[in-house]
């Protein structure tokens, strides 16, 4: 478990979540099947949208959204 925990600190954020994921379904004996519906997100949004900003100067931002489950 701990060297599941320090590989995790060394990875990107969305690997860091899967890592608890999978740390989750561990302490809880989690069947496999479970397990792969929670890993992968239900549906995913990105959005770019532009902000004028108080300079004048647009800038263009993007967002997300994920779901998990419905």
């Amino acid at each position: 478990m701990n060297d599941m925990i320090k590989e995790a600190k060394q990875q990107g954020l969305y690997d860091r979540v899967i890592a608890q994921v999978d740390m989750a379904s561990e302490l809880m004996s989690l069947n496999d099947t479970v397990r792969k519906i929670l890993s992968k997100p239900f549906n995913e949004i990105t959005v770019n949208f532009p902000v004028k900003l108080d300079s004048g100067k647009v800038e263009m931002f993007t967002g997300y959204r994920v779901q998990h489950n419905n």
